[in-house]
């Protein structure tokens, strides 16, 4: 394993940790909560991080190291997928999330720690980005900034609610 692969793995593991504990805490009613910066309620946006558009971005990075080809989508088509995913997401199961979160982090982890150096640095030109970004920021802005992002939203949201 190198040590930027381990680094970013551990990254995603511990943000998951957090993620789950989070989640894992909250009382039933606060999974409905919705959140104002997001649209959606806690329950869809956990769900929707433990899929494909997150955790299952890693099938992205595997297509792109395999065969040098991204799928070419600009950001109004990715947000409007994402909505998508999450509106699909608003009756999730606690427990099926939690059970989601627990396996496909786990499994992003995994594959993210098998990457070398040379991997990491390949690169790709986005649309929408004017530089080639690589692997390794993929993952870090991406896969594991904006999930980050997803899950302060969520914390701000629950502790904003009214009690009740």
């Amino acid at each position: 394993m190198a040590p930027r692969s381990r680094d970013l793995a551990t990254q995603l593991e511990v943000f998951n940790e957090r993620l789950i504990d989070f989640l894992h805490g909250l009382e039933p009613d606060k999974w409905d909560c919705l959140v104002p910066w997001e649209g959606f309620p806690v329950r869809a946006i956990a769900s929707h991080i433990a899929g494909p558009r997150h955790y299952g971005l890693v099938e992205v990075v595997r297509q792109f190291l395999a065969d040098g080809e991204v799928p070419q989508i600009d950001q109004g088509p990715v947000l409007t997928l994402a909505n998508r995913d999450m509106a699909a997401r608003t009756e999730a199961s606690p427990i099926i999330v939690l059970d989601e979160l627990r396996r496909s982090g786990a499994e992003a982890v995994r594959y993210i720690a098998t990457l070398s150096d040379e991997q990491l640095e390949a690169s790709h030109r986005f649309p929408r980005h004017s530089d080639p970004i690589s692997v390794a920021q993929f993952i870090e802005w991406i896969l594991i900034g904006s999930s980050v992002e997803h899950l302060e939203n969520m914390k701000r949201a629950v502790s904003n609610a009214d009690p009740g």
